[in-house]
């Protein structure tokens, strides 16, 4: 598997199929993973720690695991899985979203806080690990069926 994401949904997708016996590859992008570089990197280290980190991968691959939908018709794989806010095509292709916005529009925080006082969203970015998780069984069944 050949892992070209970063943040925390498409690396954590990696590390389960990773700690599962996937052989993953991480290809960091140039000047490394942005998250080596977040707080202390213990986040990039637990997330990408059974994987062999790399800047450069030619070799065929089963599974390409992006963030980046420009990725998707440049890689040959069978199974190609890209994690994005707003899929890979339509009007927010190249949006951002942040975890509080995207909280805000799946209406979970409209009842969390004060009634009288600003809406409030779960803490520690839940929603990428919820989506890495998905994207793991999603790849898994991918490639069964690709198989």
């Amino acid at each position: 598997m050949l892992d070209l994401t970063t943040e925390i949904a498409g690396p954590y997708c990696g590390k389960l199929l990773a700690d599962a016996g996937a052989d993953v590859v991480k290809l960091e992008p140039p000047g490394g993973d942005p998250l080596r570089h977040w707080r202390s990197g213990a986040l990039h280290a637990f997330l990408n720690a059974s994987k062999r980190l790399t800047q450069e991968h030619d070799d065929p691959v089963d599974i390409v695991v992006t963030n980046d939908p420009a990725d998707v018709g440049s890689r040959s794989a069978p199974v190609v899985v890209t994690i994005t806010p707003f899929g890979c095509d339509g009007p927010w292709v190249g949006r951002a979203a942040t975890e509080f916005t995207l909280q805000a529009w799946a209406g979970s925080t409209g009842s969390r806080g004060y009634p009288d006082g600003s809406p409030i969203a779960v803490g520690g970015r839940l929603g990428e690990w919820a989506a890495g998780t998905y994207a793991g069984v999603a790849t898994i069944a991918a490639l069964r069926a690709a198989r």
